[in-house]
């Protein structure tokens, strides 16, 4: 049987949780699927995560990709923070894997560019991570519907 529930929000606010403690602000610092404006002076560093990558099963374990873009503002000089996006990237890195909430299985991540500079001021890795949702709430929905 498949389940046509989109987990994509309930991801997204756990791994907000999640991730809080690697930034000063996570308001402003935690992005979730748009990359922020540029004009933010104030911000010298910020992860953007964006999921799905895409939905590749609907069955009772659901699978997907997640990514993980840790971005640090460049040097005046244009030179690019090498050392702030590996610490940045080593720290969201050490957090896997992880099951959050009981439910949301992240495997160990997959860094897919190291450092590269975004044109924008701003210089960025990107990690991939794999997920799988256990669907074991469709099943308990299920048992309802059949005892009614």
């Amino acid at each position: 049987m498949e389940t046509n529930k989109d987990y994509s929000a309930e991801v997204m606010l756990a791994l907000r949780d999640y991730f809080k403690d690697l930034v000063d602000d996570p308001d402003a610092q935690l992005h979730f699927g748009k990359r922020p404006s540029t004009t933010e002076e104030q911000m010298q560093s910020f992860i953007l995560i964006t999921c799905p990558v895409r939905w590749g099963d609907r069955s009772a374990f659901q699978k997907t990709t997640i990514r993980v873009n840790c971005f640090v503002r460049e040097r005046a000089n244009g030179i690019l923070p090498l050392d702030k996006v590996a610490s940045l990237t080593n720290a969201v890195m050490a957090k896997f894997p992880a099951t959050l909430e009981g439910r949301f299985k992240f495997s160990s991540p997959v860094q897919i560019h190291n450092c590269v500079g975004d044109g924008l001021g701003f210089a960025f890795s990107t990690t991939h991570i794999d997920l799988m949702v256990l669907t074991f709430d469709r099943f308990k929905s299920e048992e309802n519907n059949q005892s009614n």
